[in-house]
């Protein structure tokens, strides 16, 4: 049993975007709600369709988003970005931390999918469920806290073109 190929297709495809990551960028202000509402609703379907629905489940997803916004935004608490608000443009600062966020993502879809392939008896255990159902939560709570925090920094601006710090 190997790994397909599509998924090592997949796999350098999640690398090359989050390269380009790293690198300041120009983008629209709503792109900042559209992919922490992609990843939450990936996140809740994570939570209601593969993991049993429980109160233990559903205080570690929030724990761990909760964690996750506190990350967040002290990540980018200190980043300067040029808004363009006649535009609805922000500049942000590249950096690794979304290179990082996608390569944890791939691993733990390929982590639950291995283990669930390889040993269904290990992907039912409480403690499976718990620590991936949670680290799911650490990272969509990044994301909820680094574009909302840069969102903020975007509605604080008052002119058409901008910092802010």
């Amino acid at each position: 049993m190997g790994i397909p190929i599509w998924v090592i297709f997949l796999f350098l495809v999640v690398i090359y975007i989050g390269i380009k990551r790293c690198f300041t960028r120009r983008i629209k202000v709503k792109r900042l709600i559209i992919l922490p509402a992609l990843f939450f609703i990936l996140s809740i379907h994570k939570l209601t369709l593969i993991f049993q629905t429980m109160p233990l489940t559903i205080l570690a997803w929030t724990i761990g988003v909760l964690i996750g916004i506190g990350f967040g935004c002290l990540h980018v608490k200190n980043k300067i970005i040029y808004v363009d608000k006649e535009n609805m443009l922000v500049e942000i600062p590249g950096d690794w931390t979304m290179l990082l966020l996608i390569i944890s993502i791939f691993a733990i879809e390929f982590i639950i999918h291995y283990a669930e392939a390889v040993s269904p008896l290990l992907a039912q255990t409480m403690w499976f469920y718990l620590s991936t159902i949670f680290i799911s939560g650490l990272i969509i709570g990044t994301v909820f806290g680094r574009n909302g925090s840069y969102f903020y920094k975007f509605l604080k601006v008052k002119n058409q073109f901008q910092y802010e710090n």
